[in-house]
């Protein structure tokens, strides 16, 4: 009999990756949970065959029943930098899909988690701190869980950080990484690992997995792009974590990021090309990515 896999967060970019990773595989039956199920955003979920059901993070019951039954749960929750405490409002959040999965009896979650900034260098990123809480939580509690811990999104070059153009058929990364190698993967391949945790839910309950495609210098990201987008050129912009901290009057997580930035230069990360590829050999090195999206890369840098 196929597993039930309930999918928070489904009609975005890591929720979405694991439902088309698991819909095709005879093992797994999808339920996803959304706000409104009969909004536009979920309309391709509904095409796809998968049950869309009503959930809300404020609303224990809804998500008690959006887990009714199911073996596995993935869980990502998002940073709303509009409330007055959003650390609080997340961590609630957090809290409340983790009690509706123990009331459920759900035997295998996976949780999109970051790691906690201001416990490690006492500055505080609130979207990872608010995730290293739910964590926390989850184990406290007595989830079967299995982190998986985010890196880069190499489709940031096409949305928050686009290269900057810098001259004729020039353009900086603006990646504020110093001399440190930096991890990344694409938001897409986050849903092939996911469901390989939960094709082998046994080996990899209760622990955590730092994923990565590539773990390279921001210069290397450079060079991989050049090479694919001659004759265009990319270079490290060499941007710095006071460059992101001074965008703080226009943009609401400006320190959070930038304190993020600072702590991944400063910490012995977690993150593993190796293990990933042997998990998942699917998943796309930087180069292997750039190639697939040279159209949109190029597009979004003219």
């Amino acid at each position: 009999m196929p597993k039930l896999i309930t999918v928070f967060g489904a009609s975005g970019n890591q929720g979405g990756g694991v439902v088309r990773a698991l819909v095709d595989d005879p093992g797994f039956e999808l339920r996803a949970a959304s706000r409104d199920p009969n909004s536009d955003k979920v309309a391709w979920l509904r095409k796809l065959g998968v049950e869309v059901v009503q959930a809300d993070y404020d609303d224990p019951e809804s998500l008690e029943r959006a887990l009714n039954g199911a073996y596995g749960c993935f869980v990502v929750t998002d940073t709303d930098w509009g409330s007055d405490d959003p650390v609080q409002l997340e961590l609630l959040h957090g809290q409340n899909v983790a009690d509706a999965c123990k009331k459920q009896g759900v035997q295998h979650v996976v949780f999109s988690e970051m790691l906690h900034v201001k416990k490690a260098i006492g500055i505080s990123a609130r979207h990872c701190d608010a995730k290293g809480h739910i964590s926390d939580y989850m184990k406290q509690i007595g989830l079967n869980k299995t982190g998986i811990i985010i890196p880069f999104y190499f489709e940031n070059l096409l949305t928050t950080m686009i290269p900057r153009k810098t001259g004729d058929n020039t353009f900086a990364l603006g990646i504020p990484f110093g001399d440190k190698p930096m991890p990344g993967i694409s938001a897409e391949d986050i849903g092939l690992v996911v469901g390989a945790l939960f094709r082998d839910s046994a080996a990899w309950g209760g622990k955590s997995l730092g994923v990565a495609g590539d773990i390279m210098l921001v210069k290397d990201y450079a060079k991989v792009l050049s090479n694919n987008l001659g004759p265009k050129k990319f270079v490290d912009g060499q941007m710095t974590v006071q460059q992101i901290r001074d965008l703080q009057p226009y943009w609401p997580a400006a320190v959070d990021l930038a304190n993020m930035y600072e702590f991944m230069m400063r910490a012995t990360l977690p993150y593993s090309k190796d293990r990933t590829q042997e998990l998942c050999p699917a998943v796309r090195s930087f180069d292997q990515w750039v190639a697939d999206n040279r159209d949109k890369l190029d597009g979004a840098c003219n």
